[in-house]
């Protein structure tokens, strides 16, 4: 039942399966580079103040909420599938677009 009213919400508009993907796909992408960034900077901060012990981003700003950015290499690929899942959500929306309408 539930199913069945998402399948046609889709089907009704393609291109909001498009626009699902390319979300995620974006988000993905925001938080991948938030991570890059993220390891830049405790890196450099590590090597600015050896025994301050800076190991996560949560030390270097304690009171900003960091817990969207991935800092590990779970983290990553977790963000990455995102990512991945993304795309392939866009194509076959994109693929779904042009076949049926």
């Amino acid at each position: 039942m539930m199913f069945d009213l998402v399948c046609m919400f889709f089907l009704s508009q393609p291109h909001r399966l498009t626009t699902i993907g390319r979300v995620l796909y974006r988000l993905a992408a925001l938080q991948v580079l938030a991570g890059v960034i993220a390891q830049i900077v405790t890196s450099a901060m590590r090597r600015a103040q050896p025994a301050a012990g800076y190991r996560w981003l949560s030390d270097v700003w304690p009171g900003v909420p960091t817990w969207w950015i991935p800092e590990t290499v779970m983290g990553m690929v977790g963000v990455v599938t995102i990512g991945a899942v993304g795309l392939a959500v866009a194509y076959r929306g994109r693929r779904f677009d042009r076949q049926w309408v």
